[in-house]
């Protein structure tokens, strides 16, 4: 597709930098700075700054400038962006107020740039706590849940993590999602925490911004249980540990439930590990239900080897967000057919299983030495292998297998952001059929 170019590029900066009131930590033409946010193989030459709105009307300012000149406006991606038309990078990460956080009916109100470090000890200290990502890309507590990044906690509960977002649409009108979008409410957990409103909230999930920028989440807080216990059960091999995590998840016995081997179980804990493959399970209820379960599993599974001595490193690293370093390869699939992925990989990385929704499927996880080639993911695709929000050059080869999918997300994209400004071609390529 031929580049977009703005009319008179310099009068647009001046324009933007006008807008940003021309504070240095908030507006950067560093080419230096900006390719940091490029894929590699990108053309970092199409971005003409790096700009850090604090507002609403700042972001407003930003998206009028943009349809009215052509300029694109593109936000971080997991693996960086791949510009094809000029615009400029809109980092939110100092939109980064806490609202509030409510102890009784269980929500925090965040702003985007919100981080894990900042949020999380005001959350523990109210005794609550929060389901965290299982391999995030970003340290944005707000991204990850716009994104449904595979959490620690998917075995009990949905990636849905957000019940209400407010944002700005690719038109500059301000949007509120789920009960929200209804004139004069204010009430965020109608029908017990699950969305009331229109159907088009659940497109702001998982689009990577093409539709709008956001400025304000309402995310999920979880109370404590009366008792917390971490199993360990080590495993010669991966079947067995699958088995366990399986038997585990699909009786809702724990909160948290992952299969591990030894790399990752070592790189998470930072501790020595005896065993190939590690299940780890957290155990949470009343002390009789806790003890119960625990006699459950040395019932069904024959009483496993117990690592107890790498319970407590668990426990400490269950209680932050597990990051996913550049190579990280990870996608959904059945448990049967996870032995059937590990031919295309190299053997060795650090390997992740993760049951999600009872085990009704697991997440996938590997992280390689450097960024798998499209050849390599292209064949997992054709193997089954199911990417949740892909981005660049893997999201165009999956929609191209979607049919009338990507068709539908096009229409959306054209009544939504007509003039296709929010990320273009970073999700689904052009904007036409």
């Amino acid at each position: 597709m031929e580049a977009v170019k703005v009319r008179d590029s310099s009068l647009v900066m001046a324009e933007v930098r006008r807008l940003i009131y021309s504070e240095d930590e908030r507006f950067s033409s560093d080419p230096d700075e900006i390719a940091g946010y490029v894929a590699a193989g990108g053309d970092a030459g199409m971005l003409l700054a790096l700009v850090k709105p604090r507002s609403v009307e700042e972001i407003q300012g930003l998206i009028g400038i943009a349809n009215g000149t052509g300029l694109a406006l593109y936000t971080p991606m997991p693996f960086g962006l791949e510009p094809r038309r000029e615009g400029v990078v809109v980092d939110l990460s100092m939109m980064d107020r806490i609202w509030s956080l409510d102890s009784k009916r269980l929500f925090a109100v965040v702003e985007p740039g919100v981080t894990w470090e900042k949020l999380l000890p005001e959350v523990e200290a109210l005794g609550l706590r929060m389901a965290l990502p299982a391999a995030a890309r970003a340290q944005s507590a707000l991204a990850a849940y716009q994104e449904k990044d595979i959490l620690l906690m998917a075995s009990r509960y949905t990636n849905k993590q957000i019940s209400n977002l407010h944002m700005v649409l690719a038109d500059g009108r301000v949007y509120k999602s789920g009960s929200h979008a209804l004139p004069g409410a204010e009430e965020h957990c109608i029908n017990w925490r699950e969305d009331g409103g229109p159907n088009i909230s659940k497109m702001m999930l998982g689009s990577h911004n093409m539709f709008g920028l956001p400025f304000k989440g309402y995310v999920y807080l979880y109370p404590r249980f009366e008792e917390r216990a971490i199993t360990v059960l080590g495993f010669q091999e991966m079947g067995p540990a699958l088995k366990a995590a399986q038997f585990i998840s699909r009786r809702e016995m724990a909160v948290e439930c992952l299969a591990l081997n030894r790399a990752k179980a070592e790189a998470v804990t930072g501790e020595s590990v005896p065993s190939p493959w590690v299940t780890v399970a957290a155990l949470e209820g009343s002390s009789d239900l806790v003890a119960y379960h625990r006699r459950r599993v040395d019932e069904a599974l024959g009483s496993p080897d117990e690592l107890s001595g790498l319970a407590p490193a668990f426990s400490e690293a269950l209680r932050a967000p597990w990051n996913a370093p550049e190579g990280t390869v990870g996608f959904y699939t059945l448990f049967e057919k996870v032995p059937s992925f590990d031919g295309m990989l190299p053997e060795g990385v650090p390997r992740m299983v993760v049951p999600v929704k009872r085990g009704a499927s697991v997440y996938n996880h590997y992280e390689l030495p450097e960024r798998a080639g499209m050849d390599t993911l292209e064949k997992l695709l054709d193997s089954g292998a199911f990417f949740s929000n892909p981005t660049g050059s893997l999201a165009h080869a999956l929609y191209r297998r979607t049919g009338n999918y990507e068709k539908l997300i096009r229409i959306a994209k054209r009544r939504i952001d007509p003039n296709n400004v929010m990320n273009p071609d970073q999700v689904i390529e052009g904007g036409d059929e």
